[in-house]
């Protein structure tokens, strides 16, 4: 009984028993290893992004190729429509007006009535074209497992002969320079062992929506992750039409979904590269929702899942990096609710030299692909300051439209994508559920993306 009076005495008199003071001493004691252990960590991401930054900023300093006094074999471009995109016009007047000698453009277009085969029409009006054609898309079902662009471009490719030596692909989003073909089957030319050959996008939104700056920092960050990791965009595609037809690649892309994910795989069986070309960063002025930019994010992750083995490379990183934004503020809260000011002090100075950090990666990669831009005659002056200080906060944002991304891309099988449904099973699994109703999808009322 009288062991147990001081403890009573404490409870009545409102102080902690000397046993919680103690443990509450010892976590102040400890608070600061954790805080300095906690910033080292951050410290390794920090340099780990930059690093991978400063590797991919590398491939845009080498000199150009002139290929004025080369043969360029004769070539194919195929593009499959569905819908509208903002700048489709343009996109499709300058693929009819490439600099190229010797190329033919083959477009699928999802229905008549659809409003890319009016725009489609326009641009071969207005650019008098003799070397394109325009067909509807015929919906069989041996040419891909849903209507998606890479059924259609299935289509395209099972009717080309052999005159082809080089087949591209491209999407409605695609801004081609003059020179886009040339530099997209220039390093085949120079090369061998290349079989195949990929440019990227790089997001310039004019307006700077917040979906807007958020995608741009997603896919600043993945264009990083593809480049390492060889990860094409269909969008602006290569590949030698001699591999294509002896490893049978057509059979291959229609029971998939996403043929780019998985050509790497296939033409390295074969002994063949798929290299990146650094003048080919291809810019994109749409913009978009929040909503939006988690769906964009989202199909892209499912491609990744389901075709390409860096995925689970991109679930680290990605898991790495939500902790380390959350396990910063977290630590912030803590230090706060124990008014432990000094590890306060060092756990948000942590976090803010990291975002500041990331900041610059950020801005080395804009800086780095700007050069490239503006060789293909591109306007690249778009960021502000009211759109910097945007993204510097939307990077949080950025960090955590990736963490729910990767998580709906693994736990839910159905997306929304060009107005479709589509349930996701596997890798040669999918099917088509129906289309999106207005209603249902505000998201998909505002400007599509390609793949």
């Amino acid at each position: 009984i009288r062991d147990s009076q001081p403890s009573l005495a404490s409870s009545r008199s409102g102080r902690a028993p000397p046993q919680s003071r103690g443990r509450c001493a010892a976590c102040l004691v400890a608070m600061p290893s954790v805080v300095f252990g906690w910033n080292v960590f951050l410290l390794v991401m920090g340099l780990m992004g930059f690093a991978g930054a400063c590797v991919f900023a590398r491939g845009f300093r080498r000199v150009e190729v002139d290929r004025t006094e080369v043969r360029l074999p004769r070539a194919v471009i195929l593009m499959g429509l569905k819908g509208a995109d903002p700048y489709l016009g343009e996109s499709l007047t300058r693929m009819m007006t490439l600099d190229y000698p010797d190329y033919e453009l083959h477009i699928a277009i999802d229905r008549r009535d659809d409003p890319a085969w009016q725009v489609a029409q326009q641009a071969v009006a207005e650019t008098a074209s003799t070397h394109v054609r325009i067909e509807e898309f015929a919906h069989d079902p041996a040419d891909g497992p849903v209507n998606s662009t890479n059924s259609k471009v299935v289509q395209l490719a099972r009717k080309l002969d052999d005159s082809f030596e080089f087949i591209a692909m491209s999407d409605g989003d695609n801004m081609p320079h003059p020179g886009w073909l040339t530099d997209l089957v220039g390093p085949m030319l120079d090369d061998s062992r290349v079989g195949a050959t990929f440019g990227n996008r790089w997001f310039m939104p004019p307006v700077g929506r917040w979906g807007s700056l958020v995608r741009y920092i997603w896919n600043a960050m993945a264009s990083v992750m593809m480049y390492l990791n060889t990860m094409p965009w269909g969008g602006c595609f290569a590949i030698r039409a001699e591999l294509v037809r002896s490893c049978d690649l057509v059979a291959e892309w229609a029971r998939v979904i996403a043929l780019d994910a998985g050509t790497p795989g296939q033409l390295s069986r074969h002994g063949f590269q798929v290299r990146f070309v650094p003048q080919l960063m291809m810019v994109n002025r749409e913009e978009c929702s929040v909503p939006f930019c988690l769906n964009f994010a989202r199909r892209q992750l499912i491609w990744t899942r389901l075709y390409h083995p860096a995925f689970y490379q991109i679930v680290v990183q990605t898991l790495l990096g939500t902790v380390a934004v959350y396990g910063s503020l977290a630590l912030c809260l803590v230090a706060l609710a124990t008014a432990d000011w000094q590890s306060f002090g060092w756990a948000f100075g942590g976090i803010t030299v990291y975002a500041w950090w990331m900041f610059a990666t950020i801005m080395l990669l804009e800086f780095s692909v700007r050069r490239s831009i503006r060789a293909a005659g591109e306007e690249v002056a778009w960021l502000t300051p009211i759109k910097l200080w945007r993204i510097f906060w939307a990077l949080i944002v950025a960090q955590t439209i990736q963490a729910m991304a990767l998580l709906l891309s693994i736990f839910r099988r159905r997306v929304a994508w060009r107005g479709l449904v589509l349930e996701v099973n596997g890798p040669y699994d999918i099917r088509l559920l129906g289309e999106v109703a207005a209603a249902e999808a505000p998201a998909q009322q505002e400007p599509l993306t390609s793949l």
